[in-house]
């Protein structure tokens, strides 16, 4: 029984961690939007706009990469720096799904803290 709360204890505090660290990440992307954000020398690579619309898939479809077009331009949807404004505007529209993720997150936090009180 003690492995049990051990164990569950382990769970509770990682998952605490990544509530704190979900929207922290997000705003950190946003703010770097619309170029990537590297984090840990690499290992944690965040972008907050999808490839398809800054106009990376001309180079990588998952994974795969490809030559760009014959005329050697880059077919690129965001032709301009991103505003404060539109910034902000793209984070709390990413909320959204984040909120539903926290949620989550949330609710595996209350079930390990009930393992981890028996």
């Amino acid at each position: 029984m003690n492995k049990i709360r051990n164990v569950s204890l382990f769970f509770k505090i990682i998952f605490q961690l990544v509530l704190l660290a979900l929207p922290a990440l997000l705003i950190l992307s946003w703010i770097a939007a619309p170029n990537e954000l590297v984090l840990l020398g690499g290992i944690i690579k965040l972008n907050a706009i999808p490839a398809n619309y800054a106009g990376m898939h001309a180079y990588s479809v998952s994974g795969i990469h490809f030559l760009p077009p014959a005329s050697g331009e880059i077919d690129k949807a965001i032709l301009h720096t991103l505003t404060t404004g539109e910034k902000i505007s793209g984070c709390l529209i990413s909320f959204i799904p984040t909120l539903i993720n926290m949620f989550i997150v949330y609710s595996l936090i209350k079930l390990f803290n009930l393992y981890a009180k028996k």
